[in-house]
C-alpha cells in the first residue's frame, strides 16, 4: 500500500530526518513516526513522510532514508495525488477533506491541545488512533466525540538499540524523560535515598531542546535545583548512544510525574525505552502510565507520604539484588513483548484493512 504520513509544516518538532536520531536528536513522538514509517516500508509499503526534513542550518534534507521518502509537506503535497492511507500526524490539517486517499487516519501521538479536533478533524477521518486508554478517554470528553471513532496503538521501542547487554552500575538511577515532567519531585526522593545508599547516583540526561528547535533557554532552572547535590551528574541532551548506555547501565528510573497546570503523561516512551533496556521503572499513575509502567505509585510526590512510598519501594528493590535482577529481566522481556514495532506495525495494518474492507461492503 502506499501510506503518507503528514505533519504540520509550520511546527519547529517536525524539522528533522532519520539522521537526527543519533544526531542532533529528536523528540519521542518524531522518533516514533520514523520508527513506523520504517517498520511499514520493512513490511512492504511503499511510505512518505511529509514534513520539514532539514539539519542544523536549514539546508533541504528532502530524499530517501532507510527506503522512507522524507519530502517537504509545502510544497511537495498534493492533495489530489491518489494515495492508499493518509496518517495525519498530531494537527490539523486544513485540506484534509479533499485528500485523495481510500483512508484516513489521524495519528494523535502525544498531543492533546493543539486544534479543534472534533470540528477540524474527526468529521474527516475514518479512524483516530491515541497512544493509551488514558489518552483515548482524554479524546471523548474532550472533543465529545464516540469511543469507536477510536483506536488504541502502543507506542514502540528500537529493540535493536537495546539488544546489548552491559553490567549494570550498582545503585545507579537515571533520569531521560522531559525535566517538568517529574524531575523537580525527584529531590527529596533522591535525598531520603542517599541516606540507604551513599553510593547512590543520578544521571539526568534530559534537556528541553530535544521537544522544539525553537527552544534556546534548555533547562537552566531545573539544573541550578540539583546544584551541589552528591552523586548526581546533571548531563542534559546527550546523543543517543549516550543515552542508550545510560540506560543500560541504570537499575532504576524513579519518576514521579505529577502535572500542574499541565498535561499528564499520554503514553511515556522514556519509560518503555528503560524497560528495553532491563532498568527498573517506579513511577506515578498519572494519565497513560498508569498502563505502560512497571511499578506505579499513587499520590502526590510533593508531599512526604508519597515520597517515603517512593523511597521504600525503591530501597526493597535495591537492597535485595535477586529482586531487582528479577524485576530487571521481566522489565525486558516485557519491553520486546510489548513495544515491537514490528507487531505494532501490524496493528497499524490491522486498522487500515478494516477500514478498507469497510469502504469495501
Amino acid at each position: 500500500m502506499k501510506i503518507d504520513f503528514y505533519c504540520h509544516p509550520g511546527s519547529n518538532s517536525f524539522l528533522f530526518t532519520p539522521l537526527d536520531v543519533f544526531g542532533r536528536g529528536v523528540g519521542g513522538a518524531e522518533l516514533s513516526l520514523i520508527s513506523l514509517a520504517e517498520t511499514l516500508k520493512d513490511r512492504g509499503h511503499d511510505v512518505t513522510v511529509y514534513n520539514t526534513p532539514v539539519n542544523d542550518k536549514m539546508d533541504n534534507m528532502e530524499g530517501e532514508y532507510d527506503g522512507v521518502l522524507y519530502k517537504n509537506a509545502v510544497p511537495s503535497f498534493r492533495v489530489n495525488e491518489p494515495r492508499d492511507v493518509l496518517v495525519l500526524f498530531r494537527n490539523p490539517f486544513q485540506h484534509i477533506e479533499q485528500v485523495n486517499a481510500k483512508v484516513k487516519l489521524f495519528w494523535s501521538c502525544d498531543q492533546v491541545s493543539a486544534g479543534n479536533y472534533r470540528t477540524d478533524i474527526y468529521p474527516y477521518v475514518d479512524r483516530a488512533v491515541c497512544i493509551s486508554e488514558y489518552h483515548k478517554q482524554d479524546h471523548i470528553e474532550r472533543y465529545g466525540v464516540s469511543g469507536d471513532a477510536i483506536e488504541v496503538i502502543d507506542l514502540g521501542v528500537r529493540l535493536g538499540d537495546y539488544a546489548k547487554r552491559l553490567p549494570k552500575v550498582p545503585n545507579k538511577l537515571v533520569y531521560c524523560s522531559v525535566p517538568h515532567r517529574g524531575l523537580r519531585y525527584l529531590e527529596p526522593i533522591y535525598l531520603k535515598l542517599q541516606e540507604s545508599f551513599p553510593d547512590v547516583s543520578l544521571y539526568i540526561t534530559s534537556d528541553y531542546r530535544l521537544w522544539g528547535r525553537g527552544i534556546a533557554r534548555g533547562d537552566e532552572d531545573m539544573r541550578k535545583q540539583w546544584e551541589g547535590v552528591n552523586g548526581v551528574y546533571y548531563l542534559g541532551a546527550v546523543p543517543r548512544e549516550v543515552l542508550i548506555t545510560h540506560q543500560l547501565t541504570s537499575d532504576l528510573f524513579i519518576y514521579p510525574h505529577y502535572p500542574v497546570g499541565g498535561f499528564p503523561e499520554l503514553f511515556g516512551i522514556s519509560l518503555a525505552e528503560c524497560m528495553a533496556a532491563g532498568c527498573v521503572v517506579i513511577s506515578s499513575d498519572c494519565g497513560g502510565l498508569s498502563t505502560t509502567s512497571q511499578v506505579r505509585i499513587k499520590g502526590d510526590p510533593r508531599e512526604e507520604r508519597t515520597q517515603e512510598t517512593y523511597v521504600e519501594c525503591a530501597k526493597g528493590i535495591l537492597e535485595n539484588r535477586e529482586l531487582l535482577r528479577s524485576e530487571q529481566g521481566y522489565a525486558r522481556g516485557y519491553a520486546q513483548g510489548r513495544f515491537n514495532w514490528n507487531e505494532i506495525a501490524r496493528e497499524w495494518e490491522r486498522v487500515i484493512e478494516e477500514e478498507m474492507d469497510g469502504k469495501a461492503e
